[in-house]
């Protein structure tokens, strides 16, 4: 991933695990794993957060 998704690691944690007990996301896959369900090779994009102010009040 993207060094800015080390900054904000429990954030990053957080919203994955959200995303999978939801149902929108799978994973985490291990490379062997990932061969198997992509039957070959594969090509991700890194995950970069990008943090903005919403103002007070506001959610996330």
């Amino acid at each position: 991933s993207h060094k800015s998704a080390s900054k904000y690691l429990e954030e990053v944690d957080k919203y994955i695990s959200e995303e999978v007990t939801a149902g929108c996301m799978d994973g985490p896959f291990n490379q062997n794993k990932i061969h198997i369900i992509c039957r070959g090779h594969f090509r991700i994009s890194p995950f970069i957060v990008s943090r903005s102010d919403q103002g007070a009040g506001s959610g996330p």
